[in-house]
């Protein structure tokens, strides 16, 4: 957040823009590790909303990482629901179709929204369903 924020002043500005680089330089290390960790999905959601957030990932590393097609799966889950919806709000929200560089993504992420049960949504009593 701090290398996000032009509200926090520092002495030294170059520091934030070597500490946003090193953190860019190391997402896809990072959702590797988030990938393979033994943490509850909700920490693992938590930490790749965040990074998505925070962090301007390159939109290539997104759509290469296996953690994309696991949030739209988790979708379908009770249990998941809210923080994968979260998750994909994000990176519709930092990624968005008319930028030129984030065009792999969303190629990689239209099939997998159409293949999301939206009838089955739509017959379903539960808002947060919709």
């Amino acid at each position: 957040e701090e290398c996000a924020s032009d509200r926090l002043i520092l002495m030294d500005e170059n520091f934030r823009y070597q500490m946003r680089d090193h953190l860019v330089a190391s997402s896809a290390m990072v959702f590797k590790f988030l990938e393979t960790s033994n943490c509850p999905p909700t920490t693992i959601y938590e930490v790749f909303r965040s990074w998505i957030r925070y962090v301007p990932v390159q939109a290539p590393v997104i759509a290469a990482s296996p953690l994309l097609e696991a949030t739209f799966r988790n979708l379908v889950d009770p249990n998941n629901l809210e923080l994968a919806s979260d998750v994909l709000v994000e990176i519709l929200r930092m990624y968005p179709s008319h930028v030129k560089e984030n065009q792999g993504l969303v190629e990689r992420m239209i099939p997998m929204l159409s293949s999301l049960p939206f009838e089955q949504a739509l017959r379903s009593d539960d808002e947060d369903v919709l």
